[in-house]
């Protein structure tokens, strides 16, 4: 049984590594390289990356600081004062995260106009 589950992860761990591959490949090709170039370079970098992290446990943050930027970016964009229900369920955010961001973003302006003003 040990052995069957330890197969198992061996399978799971080369899928992970060759999923990797795939996905960089692809999105070199989207990036204008050849199809042979991009999966030779991705398998490249993947195998770059397995050697720098290999035997460590990575765990992705389900919303990382740079994912959050993003979003916040999009929804502050598409926010015209009277769609904050819409924002909600498009983008899964908390509509007070929302408000917050707003304020924020509102903050940041009057600061920065503020530095401009004279006072001669």
């Amino acid at each position: 049984m040990e052995n069957n589950s330890i197969s198992e992860q061996m399978k799971r761990r080369n899928e992970l590594l060759q999923d990797l591959i795939d996905y960089i490949s692809i999105e070199l090709e989207a990036l204008g390289m050849g199809e042979q170039k991009s999966k030779d370079t991705a398998e490249e970098i993947a195998l770059k990356i397995h050697e720098k992290w290999r035997g460590l446990v990575i765990v992705f943050p389900m919303r990382p600081a740079l994912v959050i930027e993003k979003l916040k970016k999009q929804v502050l964009n598409s926010f015209t004062g009277k769609n904050i229900r819409e924002l909600v369920r498009e983008y899964q955010v908390a509509e007070r995260t929302i408000y917050e961001w707003i304020l924020e973003e509102q903050r940041k302006k009057i600061n920065s106009a503020q530095g401009k003003l004279s006072l001669e």
